[in-house]
């Protein structure tokens, strides 16, 4: 399974390449913190350090975000040329991400596009909804 985030059109495609079918469905902030810089409702931004990781000089933050009353605290790693979170980590938490053998290169557009001959699969309805 792959999955492609379209944060221009706030999707996520799903690829299930053997049964050549995929699922589409709605970023939510929470999906955007992987693939943007900045976080939503990002309230303070320290800069710690530099650090080469996974082969790419990246600066190392902690960054306070507040959303919904709640707030969370994260170490996050960017790419210094492209401006792309390479790690992330909450604090006291057990939650992260890194991209490991990454290539930062022009792709064809038609890598941003539905899986030509793919079926587009519904989600199943949320059961909990009333």
């Amino acid at each position: 399974m792959a999955a492609i985030y379209r944060a221009d059109l706030r999707l996520v495609w799903f690829i299930h390449s053997r049964e050549r079918q995929y699922l589409e469905v709605p970023m939510k902030p929470d999906d955007m913190v992987l693939v943007e810089e900045r976080f939503q409702g990002e309230v303070s931004r320290d800069l710690i350090g530099t650090e080469e990781l996974n082969g790419y000089p990246t600066e190392l933050f902690e960054v306070m975000v507040s959303r919904g009353g709640e707030k969370r605290q994260y170490y996050q790693w960017v790419t210094v040329v492209e401006r792309f979170p390479i790690k992330i980590v909450r604090k006291n938490d057990d939650w992260s991400v890194e991209y490991r053998r990454l290539i930062f290169a022009r792709q064809p557009g038609k890598y941003f596009e539905p899986p030509f001959a793919y079926s587009l699969v519904k989600p199943a309805p949320d059961r909990r909804a009333p």
